[in-house]
C-alpha cells in the first residue's frame, strides 16, 4: 500500500509540471494499453490510401500511397513522383514495392517491370533497371518483388523471374523448371526458397540460373488448392507461415508437415502480410479484421490490434495492407 500511494503522489506531482508523456512509461507497470498516433493529409501525408511501408539507412519512413511515395523525416513529410523519362508513373497501377538492401539504400519496383532506386544526393527517384523489351509481353505482368541477402532484386512475373543486383547493376532471367505464376518468396538460405504459386507450395532451390522445384504440394487438397498470397519462415523453429486469400492462415513444419492438410486459422479471411514480431510471434495485417498476432511455438493465434470505433484513441480501420515494426517495437500500419 505504501509503494501504491507513493507512486500516486509521483503521478499527480509529474502531472502538475505538465509532464505527461511519462504517464506512458509509468502505466504499464499497473496495466498495459496502446496508444495510438495518426498520420494523415492534415500532417502532410499526400493520401490516406497507404500500400507500403519501409525504413531507409538513415531512418527515414517511406510510404508508397496512391499518389506517390511519401518520405517521413518524423515532422514532415515530402511527395516524390517516379518519371520514366518525361512520363509520370501511375501509382494507383504502377507502383506496387518498397524495399531495401544490405545498405539500406529504398528502391521502388512495379508491376510494370521498372525499378526506381533513391538518390540520396540528387532527393530523387531514378530509373535504374526495366525488365528487357525483348520480353515486352512479362512487363505489365509483375506478381511479387523482394531484395534477397545478396542484394539480387527479384521480378516475378506471370512467366519468367528476372534478377537485378543492386551492387554490380547486372541483371539476367532465371529459367524456370515448374510453372511460374509466382505470388511470392520467402528464402530459407541463400539458395534454398520456398515459393507460393497460385495455388501451390514448392520447396525450390537457385543453382546455375536455375530454379528448379524440388518438390509441391496444393495448399489443400488433390483437387483444389487456396490462393497464397504471403508467407514467412522461421529458420529458428523451421516453421512456414502461409497466408491465402479467403482461407486465413496455416503453419506448417515444411520437413513432417508438407504433404500433411493443415489446419487454418482466421478462417475466411483474407491475409495480406505476415512480419516477425519478437519472441517467436509474427504479426498478421488482414484485409478487414485488423492485425492479429500468431505464436509459431504455441499455435495460438489471437487478435491484436482491431479497431474500436467508439473510442477517440483507438484504431479506427480494419483493412490494413502493411505493417513495419522499427528498431523501438513502434507498429506502423
Amino acid at each position: 500500500m505504501h509503494t501504491i500511494k507513493k507512486a500516486t503522489l509521483i503521478l499527480k506531482t509529474l502531472l502538475k509540471m505538465r509532464y505527461y508523456f511519462l504517464f506512458l512509461i509509468l502505466l504499464p507497470i499497473v496495466s498495459w494499453s496502446q496508444t495510438f498516433k495518426y498520420l494523415g493529409p492534415e500532417d502532410g501525408l499526400s493520401n490516406r490510401r497507404v500500400y507500403q511501408i519501409e525504413k531507409d539507412a538513415k531512418g527515414y519512413m517511406w510510404f508508397l500511397t496512391r499518389d506517390g511515395v511519401d518520405r517521413y523525416n518524423g515532422k514532415t513529410f515530402k511527395n516524390y513522383k517516379l518519371k520514366d523519362g518525361f512520363e509520370e508513373i501511375q501509382s494507383l497501377h504502377s507502383l506496387n514495392w518498397l524495399m531495401t538492401d544490405s545498405k539500406g539504400t529504398l528502391y521502388e519496383a512495379g508491376k510494370e517491370g521498372r525499378v526506381f532506386k533513391y538518390d540520396n544526393t540528387y532527393d530523387i527517384f531514378k530509373l535504374v533497371y526495366r525488365i528487357p523489351e525483348t520480353q515486352s509481353t512479362d512487363l505489365t505482368n509483375v506478381n511479387f518483388s523482394f531484395i534477397d541477402s545478396r542484394n539480387n532484386l527479384w521480378l516475378c512475373t506471370q512467366k519468367k523471374i528476372y534478377l537485378w543486383n543492386t551492387q554490380t547493376k547486372q541483371g539476367k532471367e532465371i529459367h524456370l523448371q515448374f510453372n511460374p505464376n509466382v505470388k511470392c518468396i520467402v528464402p530459407i538460405n541463400d539458395n534454398e526458397y520456398f515459393v507460393g504459386t497460385e495455388r501451390r507450395i514448392h520447396y525450390a532451390k537457385l543453382a546455375n540460373d536455375t530454379l528448379k522445384s524440388i518438390y509441391a504440394s496444393f495448399l489443400g487438397n488433390d483437387d483444389i488448392g487456396y490462393p497464397i498470397n504471403a508467407l514467412y519462415y522461421d529458420t529458428e523453429l523451421k516453421k512456414l507461415a502461409i497466408g491465402t486469400t479467403g482461407k486465413g492462415i496455416c503453419f506448417i513444419d515444411p520437413t513432417t508437415d508438407f504433404y500433411s492438410k493443415p489446419t487454418f486459422h482466421l478462417s475466411d479471411m483474407n491475409i495480406n502480410t505476415i512480419e516477425p514480431y519478437k519472441d517467436n510471434q509474427v504479426l498478421i495485417s488482414t484485409n478487414g479484421s485488423g492485425i492479429h498476432i500468431l505464436n509459431l511455438k504455441t499455435g495460438i493465434v489471437e487478435p491484436f490490434i482491431v479497431a474500436d470505433y467508439e473510442r477517440n484513441n483507438n484504431m479506427n480501420g480494419n483493412a490494413i495492407k502493411d505493417i513495419y515494426v522499427d528498431e523501438e517495437d513502434r507498429i506502423w500500419m
